[in-house]
């Protein structure tokens, strides 16, 4: 019992969960979404000191005897209501070997969504999956990462309403056009979803970009006048910028370990060692229609004297 002061508080926890969220508990072929979501949950630890920290492996699998300890011995609870979460059909059960500081609440089970509010949960987590997929066509970074996606909300029946605030109000009309578009066939093509609605909040564009995108209308009727072509090589330019960002990145650790830029020139991108930054230019290059086997300088004609130039500058800084 908690005293202060000379009086006594008898404390109820009225929320306590526990779980097994180790990779070895993860589902097969959903491991990227247990792996997000258990790692949501243990960033929260930022808003507090530093001190009470623990490690992820500990957050993913925290053991019975932790439980009580830190709720009961070191914490200052009474009574604690358990509120089991069951994310599959079979689990193991807690038997806490004190039963009478921990009372059983209601058991949520998740293990098959039947409820609406359950299946919109599941929705939702698909939704922002794809959404990961829509990048910002300068930063070529995901609409997510870059803290664009402000809501996210699931209807009942698999209404989709997404809302996005970009950086500054006056962000260029036809940068937020493609994000708005690309968010919209990204959510629409999530099975489950039956309607789709993006908002673009606190643009100077946001009416005509809202009703142009909801209309399919594309860039040039959305503004009527003042648009002369669509966004198509503007999409291409971006994704070429992207690639020769992406080759500049992978360029830099063969440089520095004494590799010429003429033996560079000659290298495939399988040829190159593996990391996260090889991948992501192989993606960008797929999309451009460039194969693994292609040189890693190859490009259209007009492009050459661009990597040559990256090339050099890399060179040079070595």
């Amino acid at each position: 019992m908690y005293e202060k002061d000379g009086e006594k508080f008898f404390v109820v926890d009225g929320h306590i969960h526990f779980w097994d969220a180790s990779p070895e508990n993860w589902l097969p072929g959903a491991e990227q979404y247990a792996k997000c979501f258990i790692e949501c949950f243990h960033a929260f630890q930022g808003l507090a000191q530093a001190a009470t920290h623990w490690s992820l492996e500990h957050f993913q699998k925290y053991s019975e005897a932790d439980l009580l300890k830190d709720v009961f011995e070191d914490g200052y609870v009474d009574v604690g209501i358990f509120q089991p979460t069951y994310l599959r059909p079979t689990i193991a059960s807690c038997s806490p070997s004190r039963p009478s500081g921990l009372a059983a609440g209601a058991r949520i089970d998740m293990s098959t969504p039947t409820t609406d509010t359950e299946q919109a949960a599941a929705l939702t987590t698909a939704v922002l999956a794809a959404l990961e997929q829509v990048r910002d066509p300068e930063l070529d970074e995901p609409i997510t990462t870059l803290g664009f996606v402000v809501a996210c909300t699931i209807s009942a029946t698999g209404g989709a309403v997404v809302r996005l605030r970009l950086p500054t109000y006056f962000c260029a009309p036809n940068f937020a056009f493609l994000m708005v578009a690309d968010a919209h066939d990204a959510v629409s093509a999530v099975p489950g979803i039956s309607h789709t609605e993006i908002v673009l909040d606190d643009h100077f564009a946001s009416a005509a970009i809202n009703q142009g995108v909801a209309a399919r209308a594309g860039f040039v009727r959305s503004f009527d006048g003042l648009a002369e072509c669509e966004l198509d090589q503007l999409r291409v330019d971006f994704l070429r910028k992207a690639v020769l960002a992406g080759t500049d990145r992978v360029c830099r650790p063969p440089l520095a370990a004494g590799r010429s830029a003429e033996h560079l020139a000659g290298l495939t991108l399988g040829d190159l060692p593996v990391c996260a930054e090889r991948e992501r230019l192989r993606s960008r290059r797929a999309e451009l229609g460039l194969s693994d086997e292609d040189k890693v300088a190859h490009d259209p004609p007009e492009e050459r004297d661009v990597r040559a130039r990256i090339l050099g500058r890399l060179v040079a800084r070595r």
